[in-house]
């Protein structure tokens, strides 16, 4: 029998179907904010999926990301209509996302705290220096 590390959060159901198939499984059952951290992960692992994934797999990839953000936010204890208001709000007042805009670069003035935000967070924001 082989062994491999997964590490990873699974659907609630996958270690009994992989039990039943004969594999020997460890798990654990994470609580609290350490939930949270691994559901949000697991998120960000469907959605590194879907980059990738052909297009007949996508709405499967956004499906498992969609199901990993809304227990993360049930997890939180946020409630889900919280999250709805603020995404109300934030759509209101600086758009959504569609259209899709990327911003390549940005001059901002030195005393704009966008700035500081910026300069603050260099590989996320390398500053070019001309």
């Amino acid at each position: 029998m082989r062994k491999f590390i997964l590490d990873k959060v699974v659907r609630a159901r996958i270690p009994d179907l992989m039990d039943e198939a004969g594999s020997v499984v460890e798990k654990r059952e994470v609580h609290g904010p350490e939930a949270v951290r691994a559901l949000l992960r697991k998120a960000i692992e469907e959605l590194q999926e879907a980059i990738d994934a052909p297009p007949e797999e996508l709405v499967g990839e956004f499906a498992d990301a969609q199901t990993a953000l809304k227990d993360a936010i049930t997890a939180s204890g946020i409630p889900a209509s919280a999250v709805d208001e603020q995404e109300a709000r934030r759509a209101a007042k600086h758009g959504r996302f569609i259209p899709t805009i990327e911003v390549i670069t940005v001059n901002v003035q030195d005393e704009d705290p966008m700035a500081e935000y910026y300069a603050s967070n260099p590989t996320r924001f390398p500053e070019v220096h001309e």
